[in-house]
């Protein structure tokens, strides 16, 4: 063994799949490092505004791990602009060998040869494969270690490449081009520099994004498994790693083969060695490990979708496998909606349990005296009521992103509030004969605007109409198009009841929803031309896709996301 220390570099970004994935990556080092490991350092590389939530997952690694955290600075954004995680290039480290790899990538196998290997020949060793002669770039720099003598040619060297790519000749697609200009930019870099270099072997890198890979059998003993979002991958990163049912999910599956099976048996084995299962998922027969959540609601009105929204998100937390309740007294009978009573709270109270409390942005402050509190922002914050900003220690969410005002982070809890077996457009006689124009203007016409005068006729979907969802769904299904003047949830219903939507920005259309506009691709448009509601008429039909493939299956890795933070939150508040 030779006497040397080791530094590896990784980042975070602001999503569950990466801060689920640490953990499995941080494991697999410990795991097949080898001796290696006992002088083995991290650094994690932060972006610019990384949220509260990156930092407390970092935080939290770093008690178990040897971690820097390190936050780029907006300079170093700038330079690198995307790939700010290869700013390690230019950091001083004292370590004889530093190792890039990102979050994706597992160690598999033992590493120790490949260590020393890589120390005696002095020279890079990546995961890129360049041809000098053609210029193609097949595969990025997923991985790569720097001996201490390479490391200060390389500092600066990257940047400069960058700069001098010719984006014209970079491919359109997204995921291509993004790792070309890494490859590309890297490659340069190492030529410019002068450094000795070599790429890895097939048998020492597994890169799980094409089908060249993804058959190729000597994979089966990579020291390095990557998992990357290439497009056709039949499992992505952010996929796998998306929640802990998803990795459970991916760990079950008992159709997998080939390269995906070695992956899965791998990441298994990483999976079994730590306690990846959160505490409020496990079960015990004698207490109750879970903090329960009291959900500050108003009573249930089919007329306000922010309502709505607390209530479905009581029953999902309840379908969920947790303790949720509302602080309200009149709820629906088809949701799982307990309301809190006194006696439930000094049950909990005598069970030692610490209640999460959810606020909607409309509440000023902490009237309850929750020693936890999840902000959930269902709009601008202080735009209908409540205070505009929130105590530090509280856990803030927002329904949009559009929500948080500068300086603000949280993360996305987006609760689907139209029901597809009434707003929908099966079996609708009156599809091609569409004749009713309607329109929804409510805190605009409150705030003192006028309607067009194409609108006089038009059948109004206010608040003040007092009508029920399914009269509201029969009208959406026998109109040619919905004018709005404002955010609402009838811009979803509506369109998954096939009625194109045409948004009418006016002033209070830009001082609520600046620099904001809805795509054509799914029946919105953002004025009242013939020729763009022609083109929302056509378009209409992609919206039912795009909300079973995207909103519903995203809003449930939402919700389990929420429950990880606020009852991580609630065990730090627990008497020790």
């Amino acid at each position: 063994m030779l006497e040397i220390n080791i530094r590896v570099a990784t980042f975070c970004v602001d999503l569950p799949a990466c801060h689920n994935a640490l953990n499995y990556f941080l494991r697999s080092w410990k795991l097949n490092a080898g001796p290696y490991y006992a002088n083995t350092a991290f650094t994690i590389k932060l972006p610019e505004g990384a949220s509260r939530d990156t930092l407390a997952i970092c935080h939290q690694l770093a008690a178990s791990y040897p971690i820097q955290i390190s936050t780029i600075t907006a300079d170093t954004a700038a330079s690198y602009r995307n790939f700010w995680p290869l700013s390690f290039l230019d950091e001083a480290y004292d370590e004889e060998l530093v190792i890039y790899c990102p979050p994706h990538t597992l160690v598999s196998h033992d590493l120790s040869s490949l260590i020393e290997r890589i120390v005696l020949q002095d020279c890079v060793r990546s995961s890129l494969f360049t041809d000098s002669d053609a210029k193609t770039y097949p595969l990025p720099m997923w991985l790569a270690a720097f001996p201490r003598s390479s490391r200060p040619k390389l500092s600066g060297k990257f940047p400069v490449a960058l700069t001098a790519i010719s984006q014209a000749t970079l491919p359109a697609d997204a995921f291509q081009e993004t790792i070309r200009v890494m490859a590309q930019a890297f490659d340069d870099a190492l030529r410019n520099s002068g450094v000795s270099f070599s790429s890895l072997d097939q048998d020492e890198l597994c890169l799980l994004d094409s089908d060249q890979n993804l058959h190729a059998h000597e994979c089966n003993n990579a020291l390095f498994i990557s998992l990357t979002d290439a497009p056709a991958n039949r499992f992505s990163w952010s996929g796998v790693f998306s929640s802990f049912k998803s990795i459970q999910g991916f760990l079950d599956d008992t159709e997998l083969s080939d390269v995906w099976l070695n992956c899965q048996r791998n990441l298994r084995r990483i999976h079994h060695s730590l306690d990846t299962a959160p505490f409020f998922l496990k079960r015990t027969f004698f207490k109750a490990n879970k903090a329960p959540y009291y959900i500050f609601a108003l009573d249930f009105i089919q007329q306000s979708a922010g309502i709505r929204a607390l209530h479905y998100l009581c029953h999902a937390l309840n379908e969920s496998g947790q303790e949720a309740y509302v602080t309200c007294e009149k709820t629906v009978p088809h949701l799982r909606t307990p309301v809190l009573t006194e006696e439930t709270m000094v049950r909990h109270h005598d069970a030692g349990s610490t209640p999460i409390m959810v606020y909607p942005e409309i509440v000023s402050g902490n009237p309850f005296g929750a020693k936890v509190v999840a902000r959930w922002l269902l709009n601008k914050p202080g735009h209908i009521g409540g205070d505009t900003q929130f105590a530090e220690d509280e856990l803030i969410f927002t329904f949009d992103p559009l929500y948080l005002v500068d300086g603000m982070n949280g993360e996305t809890l987006h609760i689907p509030t139209s029901d597809l077996s009434l707003f929908n457009n099966e079996d609708n006689a009156d599809d091609v004969n569409r004749q009713q124009v309607c329109f929804y203007a409510h805190k605009y016409l409150a705030a003192g605007g006028q309607l067009a005068p194409h609108l006089n006729d038009a059948i109004s979907l206010g608040k003040d109409q007092q009508l029920s969802h399914p009269q509201i769904a029969e009208i959406l299904r026998n109109s040619k198009v919905l004018y709005v003047y404002e955010p609402t949830a009838l811009i979803s219903e509506a369109l998954l009841c096939g009625c194109p939507v045409s948004i009418l920005v006016t002033d209070y259309w830009r001082s609520h929803v600046a620099n904001y506009s809805y795509t054509s691709d799914w029946g919105v448009v953002m004025d009242n031309s013939p020729e763009s509601i022609a083109l929302a008429t056509t378009n209409v039909t992609n919206y039912r896709t795009f909300y079973e493939d995207v909103v519903l299956k995203n809003a449930w890795a939402q919700v389990d996301h929420f429950i990880e933070l606020t009852q991580l939150a609630a065990k730090d508040k627990q008497p020790r």
